[in-house]
Formats: C-alpha cells, structure tokens, sequence
C-alpha cells in the first residue's frame, strides 16, 4: 500500500482520499482509478460507479464541533495541558483558546465534523453520535 498524498486506507494512492485500489488523484473507494472521483472499478478519467465493486461506506450524522471535540477527549487533554502551563497567563490562554473552540454560539456549534468509514469500522465511530433511525442489521 502506498501513499503519496492524501488520505490512504488500502491500495496505492498519489492524491486525495483512497478507501481501496489504486488512486493517483481524487475521491477512491475501490479498484483501480486515475482520475478523480472514482467509486470503484477501473477508471482512468473522471467519476466511475458501476465499473466495479463499490464499497458501502459509512457516513453517521454530522457532528457538532463541539460535541465531537468532547468525545474525542478534548477535556482531559485541556486538563494535562493546564498542568502543566508555568503560570496563570498561560492557563488562562489555554481556557480561552478551549473555550473558543467549543463555545456555544460560536464555532464550537458553527463548526461541523464528519466521518467517512469503511463498514468493517462497524456503525458506532468515535466522536460520531448514531442517528435516531439507523438500526443495527
């Protein structure tokens, strides 16, 4: 598996998000593509869904910034960070930029996260709340 640029989870990659085969640019979820946008199968220009297997990905609900930032442990990293800050200017700074990012209104409601997950990840991704109608099959 090789990655030049972008985000890699399988295959060989040169640009852009690869979830399987081979990708030298653009959207990849699968086999062998060369330009962007491909979502499986062999594909040597733009977007292909039907040259091949596509695979299912996971999408969960959007997240506010500010609620994923809480899941992925936000408080118990500011809480080291305040420990070890050498004095109250820099523990005041470290709340402040906290607060920032997590401030309601402000952007930690303006501010979305979104997950992209191969199904063997399973349905419950980290930071990621499960929406009301999605059902465990």
């Amino acid at each position: 598996m090789g990655d030049i640029g972008g985000l890699n989870t399988g295959g060989g990659d040169t640009g852009g998000l690869n979830t399987g085969g081979g990708d030298t640019g653009g959207f990849n979820t699968g086999g062998e593509d060369t330009g962007g946008g491909g979502i499986g199968g062999d594909d040597a220009g733009g977007g292909n869904t039907a040259g091949g297997p596509a695979v299912p990905l996971t999408c969960p609900p959007l997240a506010e910034q500010r609620h994923f930032l809480a899941a992925m442990g936000m408080e118990a990293r500011v809480n080291a960070l305040l420990r070890a800050a050498p004095d109250s200017a820099a523990r005041n700074a470290i709340m402040e930029g906290a607060m920032r990012l997590v401030g309601d209104p402000g952007m930690g409601t303006a501010y979305k996260a979104i997950a992209i997950a191969h199904p063997s990840l399973g349905r419950n991704i980290p930071g990621f709340a499960r929406s009301p109608t999605e059902q465990d099959v």
